[in-house]
């Protein structure tokens, strides 16, 4: 799954402080942050942004999904992560990387 992949990218790269950008409901922020917690990660920012629904996810546009990025990022982070397939910042990767 997705889940576990993200996992073991972040094992491979040995990181261990994460800020997570994720669309879903309170709830699903909760679960998101468990599945990290639990895999041994330090959430260390965390945005939600709480889409009504996959539509409204989709409709995220970049220039907001970059202000939010840059909103997590931080000396203390080693990954920013992006959770909900919904939700793409592929194509900005190159330049959050900077």
């Amino acid at each position: 799954s997705g889940s576990f992949a993200c996992e073991a990218a972040l094992q491979r790269f040995k990181a261990k402080n994460i800020a997570v950008l994720s669309p879903y409901a309170p709830i699903g922020d909760v679960e998101v942050t468990r599945f990290f917690t639990e895999a041994g990660f330090n959430v260390v920012r965390f945005k939600g942004l709480r889409c009504s629904d996959p539509i409204a996810i989709a409709e995220v546009s970049e220039k907001q999904i970059r202000k939010y990025m840059r909103e997590l990022d931080g000396d203390d982070v080693d990954v920013l992560i992006q959770v909900g397939t919904n939700l793409s910042a592929a194509l900005l990767v190159p330049e959050l990387e900077k």
